[in-house]
């Protein structure tokens, strides 16, 4: 109690309640927009994952979890992280207070194995997102995050597919004028968003059908609306802006346009098809653009809550079987036996083990406040009565519990604006439903309502200059509401030729978001609902299912054992290192806390156990004038009195603090109790200051000052002693240092003397052996040179008789050579010229024969004459 607060004392707090008295914990986060309740959500998440992760050791030693169940178990724990970037993607955007604003409230129950008490799932509700900021936008102020994203992060291609344009392209993004953030990189972002829908089983075909019906709502705000010719109904802009939303919604083109400038009035004679004046035409444009982003929110966390549901089967992996004979965890009935046997009921909520977090908006005070800033501020009133009767029913019981008498306190109750908000039935949401099922209904009679049943209530008032207006005193302050579109807002009305058409699309995400039935069951998915009750429809409105899930998230929180945490924010201009106290006032008295802290300090604020106190305060006596006449006592400091020696406190009266503190050591209950009495009387304090309860000590501030301030005093005392005793040590310690370094000093150097002696005498028999050794060395060396000389004469003479025979041997070789040559020319030279002899041989021999042949011819010639 000594420490700073810390979201991871808050956390582990919660942990430990739940481990030890087997009990539901709530966590409850609060603040303004920009105080950080998503941020401290988010840290609260990943410190439950690292608390209960794989590895960590339970209170009784053993290990959470088990090797077969550790991958399943990891990996659901994984998905509860990722459920962070995707939810924020859509269903968080910029505001003027806050850069990651969330425009919903969540409510995420982590589950827990009753045995092991490690993560086993999670479910998260969702409560009022905000559905016109998907088409208005407060100048300065963005749409859901994950438009940007898309526009950014979606590659050429993809862009093609979806039929996308960048941000400035659309009406629903460019409004504002303020589609960049700082420090925002929306296409990092964008990739975060896909690998959560990848962790949480979005496969990419799903992701697709997802993007393309975002960029659908997208083309749907470019649908613009003119006065047609006969000066009253709607005419489009550009039919192709229709044609290429109904192409990206798979939808009819003439369907869709029939559904956007044109409605059907049911009266008694038949259904009338009217004509919308350009208003009421993009009125029911927005309305169906609000619609599909609703329900692709849902349909997100539907997603969300089945992927965190998967780990049924590891939970049941990591339950030790019933044949191992080991028992469930048990802190209250003991640990076997008839007496230790829990009930059904105790058993079912063993098996439910759970840690939720509320991250819900905070109270909102505009200028110009409508129908979703009275909801906001009915769920505030709503969890600060639910604290208020928390705060004071722990008062009441553990003064109960300490046996101190209960005197009541008065305090700042809000039950009067709870009933004049959700009161049956002339409450406000009442009124307003009645309103809505006015066949004329309109908000200037709902204000009349007001104002005739309600114009005496403490807690309501009509403001002066402001007209079609009321002004309710919540809690923390009044807000002045204006009445405008709070009957259109409230019945959240799709036409029903909208919801057919819708159910028709060839997308089949897109016609699953709108089941054709008539009486739907996705009732969460934002808008007014019917019920069929006999033969009669009762109609249900936005606000009557947020009056039924508040009152089901309170009766949630009252089964478990709450704990809070209140967010500040330092200052409205967003800057870091800078703090404003009045705005952190003003959020400590709209959260409550000032009137709390008032209560609390109304009685006895501050509470110490005996034992704690005897052991902090005991130190008081000293200096006193009965601690200086009390006899020292006979045991050791460190030795506990008897309870039999201090049984009437007789000796406690004048004994010292040595005997506080060993009555502290003790485990007599009573003893500490009379001790704590004691003490404080004897320190002096008012009767009326303290109460000493069975175990716990209550004291009022003043007093706790006054016991703190005895405390000093009493340590100033013992510190002068202690200090003098000290002194007086070093001074000793200091001379027996010097002492026994000067010792130390004169050995070393006799020391350090007789090493230079002896190290001279050793340099210098070092010295003679050196030359001696040098001598012989020069003798020896001369020898061997000798020796060296006449066999390299040797060697030289050798050396010159091999090279004379080389030469010698060179020289026959080649003499021999040229003989061989010579021989082989000569024999060429032979060859040739009895080659010339027999080829002049043949040539006489051919002339021969020639000169043959010639005078056998001049024969025959001769002889043919001779014959002729």
């Amino acid at each position: 109690n000594d420490r700073d607060p810390h979201i991871f004392a808050v956390g582990y707090e919660a942990y430990q309640k739940l481990q030890r008295t087997e009990q539901s914990q709530t966590i409850l986060v609060s603040g303004e927009s920009g105080s950080g309740k998503t941020e401290s959500t988010k840290i609260l998440l990943r410190y439950f994952v690292a608390l209960t992760g794989a590895g960590s050791t339970n209170e009784l030693g053993g290990r959470r979890g088990s090797t077969s169940s550790l991958t399943e178990i990891s990996e659901i724990e994984a998905k509860l992280l990722e459920t962070n970037p995707l939810l924020e993607a859509f269903g968080n955007a910029k505001t003027l207070y806050n850069h990651n604003s969330s425009r919903f409230g969540k409510f995420i129950q982590v589950r827990f194995a009753p045995r092991t008490l490690r993560i086993r799932g999670a479910v998260i509700e969702t409560y009022l997102l905000e559905k016109t900021r998907v088409v208005r936008q407060n100048y300065g102020e963005r749409n859901y995050h994950i438009f940007y994203q898309l526009c950014e992060g979606t590659t050429a291609d993809e862009k093609d597919d979806l039929d996308l344009y960048e941000a400035e392209g659309y009406d629903f993004l460019s409004q504002s004028e303020s589609a960049v953030v700082d420090g925002v990189d929306d296409a990092e972002e964008f990739a975060n968003t896909r690998a959560a829908m990848e962790c949480i089983g979005i496969d990419a075909a799903s992701q697709r059908s997802i993007f393309r019906i975002l960029s659908g709502i997208l083309c749907l705000g470019n649908i613009g609306f003119v006065t047609g010719s006969d000066g009253e109904s709607a005419e489009l802009e550009d039919p192709n802006t229709l044609a290429l939303a109904a192409s990206i919604l798979g939808v009819d083109v003439a369907a869709l346009d029939d559904v956007l400038r044109f409605r059907a009035i049911v009266t008694p004679e038949g259904e009338i098809r009217v004509a919308n004046i350009p208003r009421k035409a993009a009125d029911a444009r927005d309305a169906l653009a609000c619609a599909i982003y609703s329900r692709v929110f849902m349909y997100i966390v539907d997603r969300v809550n089945v992927a965190l549901a998967e780990s049924t089967r590891a939970a049941k992996a990591e339950e030790v079987p019933a044949s191992t004979g080991r028992r469930p965890l048990s802190r209250r009935g003991g640990s076997g036996g008839a007496g230790g046997a829990a009930s059904p009921a105790q058993q079912a909520a063993r098996n439910h083990l759970s840690i939720g977090i509320l991250d819900i908006f905070g109270f909102e005070s505009f200028e110009v406040n409508s129908f979703e800033q009275l909801c906001i501020n009915y769920a505030n009133e709503k969890l600060q009565f639910q604290f208020n009767e928390f705060v004071f029913r722990l008062e009441q019981e553990e003064y109960a519990r300490e046996g101190i008498p209960w005197s009541y306190v008065e305090f700042l109750d809000n039950q009067g604006c709870l009933e004049l908000i959700e009161g049956k039935p002339r409450g406000i949401i009442a009124l307003l439903d009645d309103e809505c099922l006015m066949p004329r209904g309109n908000d200037e009679n709902f204000l009349h309502g007001l104002m005739r049943i309600h114009r005496d209530n403490e807690h309501f008032a009509l403001p002066s200059g402001c007209e079609g207006c009321f002004m309710i005193r919540h809690y923390a302050g009044g807000v002045t509401y204006s009445v405008d579109h709070f009957v259109e807002k409230n019945k959240d009305e799709l036409y029903d030729t909208a919801k057919t058409v819708m159910a028709g699309s060839s997308e089949v995400l897109v016609a699953s978001l709108f089941p054709s039935q008539v009486v739907s069951a996705r009732a969460r998915s934002g808008g007014s609902r019917s019920r069929i009750r006999g033969k009669s429809i009762v109609f249900e409105s936005v606000a009557s299912q947020f009056r039924s899930q508040l009152a089901t998230l309170v009766k949630s929180i009252s089964v478990t054992r709450p704990h809070y945490i209140r967010c500040l924010n330092p200052n409205m201009q967003k800057q870091p290192h800078v703090f404003d106290p009045w705005a952190v006032l003003r959020q400590l008295r709209c959260g409550g806390v000032m009137e709390a802290v008032r209560v609390a300090r109304a009685g006895f604020p501050s509470r110490m156990p005996h034992r704690d106190l005897l052991r902090r305060y005991a130190i008081a006596l000293v200096g006193t004038r009965s601690a200086r006449a009390a006899p020292a006592p006979a045991q050791s400091p460190s030795a506990s009195l008897s309870a039999s020696t201090l049984a009437t406190g007789s000796d406690l009266r004048s004994a010292g603090p040595r005997a506080f503190e060993a009555v502290a050591a003790g485990r007599d209950a009573a003893l500490h109790r009379s001790a704590s009495e004691i003490l404080v009387q004897r320190i002096g304090l008012d009767p009326a200051a303290y109460r000493c309860g069975r175990t716990i000590t209550f004291l009022r501030s003043e007093s706790l000052e006054m016991l703190e301030d005895a405390r000093m005093r009493a340590r100033s005392v013992a510190a002068a002693v202690v200090a003098a005793a000290i002194r007086g040590r070093t001074a000793r310690n200091r001379f027996l240092r010097v002492r026994a370094v000067a010792i130390w000093t004169a050995a070393r150097w006799r020391r350090f003397a007789a090493q230079r002696r002896f190290q001279r005498a050793r340099a210098s028999a070092s010295y003679i052996a050196r030359a001696w050794r040098g001598c012989v060395a020069v003798r020896d060396a001369r020898s061997m040179l000798e020796e060296l000389r006449i066999a390299a004469e040797e060697a030289e003479r050798l050396r010159i008789a091999a090279e004379e025979e080389a030469a010698e041997a060179r020289r026959r070789a080649e003499e021999e050579e040229a003989e061989a040559l010579r021989r082989a020319a000569e024999g060429e030279e032979r060859e040739r010229e009895e080659a010339a002899a027999a080829k002049a041989r043949a040539a006489r021999e051919s002339a021969a024969a020639r000169d043959a042949e010639r005078d056998d011819e001049r024969e025959r010639e001769g002889g043919a004459e001779s014959s002729a």
